[in-house]
């Protein structure tokens, strides 16, 4: 089953349009709340991969990169 992932810091922006921009770009875009909230430390294991959530600093809030375990 497909899972819809999001950094804990950027959920509220699926649902908000006025925090994803959507209102000032074209028409407001509402989403469905994410399957699961992930924040740097986490692990992510799909199929036969495993994948650290690494927090990075930009300037978009909720940034992430993820790093995967040689098996």
């Amino acid at each position: 089953m497909r899972q819809r992932l999001i950094h804990s810091q950027d959920a509220v922006m699926l649902e908000d349009p006025d925090l994803n921009i959507s209102t000032y770009i074209s028409a407001p875009v509402r989403q469905r709340p994410a399957d699961c909230l992930i924040n740097e430390g986490d692990e992510i294991e799909t199929g036969s991969l495993k994948l650290k959530v690494i927090g990075i600093s930009r300037a978009c809030r909720g940034n992430h990169c993820r790093e995967r375990e040689k098996v």
